[in-house]
């Protein structure tokens, strides 16, 4: 596990442009991992939306998954419109707490939001586990209709982006401006 006391101090000099984009990610890291605790602290007031279906994509091995949210005017069932980055944890219940995720004996997922087919107004996600080995996920409620809630955590764009910048394979000028930049004068 990744623990703060892990991330080290950036140094001022280098010896390579890997070392250099390789030196950020520690911090990159931890600052995603403080995020997403905050936000699971912060679950009670999240936004959320109710899910009106779940399906496995066709000719995925993975845990891809299409969303369809219940578009209902209720404030009760939440304003929130999933995007694309957005970290979002699906739930059959209100947490108020996190200790309700936690010490429930209920189901929850962690799903990123990998797409968004307004044309079919379906979502693509990417899901932390399999929705068909929690039976429980859609347990039915006094109503007798199952709920599913999405509860939006945070959104992993800029962090995403960042990654991939950072373990980017530079190539031609953006390589050659970085090594000028990083190059040490060897006169002083």
């Amino acid at each position: 596990m990744f623990v703060s006391s892990q991330v080290r101090k950036i140094p001022l000099t280098f010896l390579s442009i890997t070392d250099y984009l390789n030196s950020f990610i520690p911090s990159l890291i931890e600052e995603t991992r403080s995020d997403l605790s905050s936000s699971l602290k912060g679950v009670s007031k999240a936004p959320f939306c109710e899910i009106s279906s779940v399906a496995l994509e066709r000719h995925t091995d993975n845990f891809f998954y299409q969303i369809a949210v219940n578009r209902t005017s209720s404030d009760e069932d939440g304003k929130y419109e999933p995007e694309v980055g957005d970290l979002i944890a699906f739930t059959d219940f209100k947490p108020k707490t996190l200790d309700d995720l936690i010490r429930s004996k209920r189901n929850y997922h962690i799903g990123y939001v990998h797409g968004i087919k307004e044309s079919i107004d379906r979502i693509s996600i990417l899901s932390s586990k399999s929705f068909d080995s929690a039976p429980n996920l859609y347990a039915k409620s006094s109503t007798d209709e199952r709920k599913l809630y999405a509860f939006c955590l945070l959104n992993l764009t800029t962090n995403v982006r960042i990654w991939k910048a950072l373990k980017l394979q530079l190539e031609g000028s953006s390589l050659s401006m970085m090594k000028k930049v990083l190059q040490a004068d060897s006169k002083v």
